[in-house]
């Protein structure tokens, strides 16, 4: 089965900063949680804020 949103963050991680990096990082490894969570609460797990968490699912060509 191919994995198209891994596949997109791995690609594109080099072209990220460093915090949507790890946005970007956290939101491939916990998919399941993410689905049922706000940006507010990503952001919360992360310890930055929901526009970094906004701006880094932006990056990564989806609408917010």
């Amino acid at each position: 089965m191919a994995d198209e949103f891994g596949d997109r963050v791995r690609r594109m991680t080099a072209s990220l900063s460093p915090s949507a990096a790890r946005v970007a990082s956290y939101l491939e490894q916990n998919r399941a949680t993410v689905l049922a969570s706000s940006a507010l609460q990503i952001a919360a797990q992360l310890g930055t804020s929901d526009a970094t968490v906004i701006r880094a699912v932006q990056s990564l060509g989806f609408n917010g």
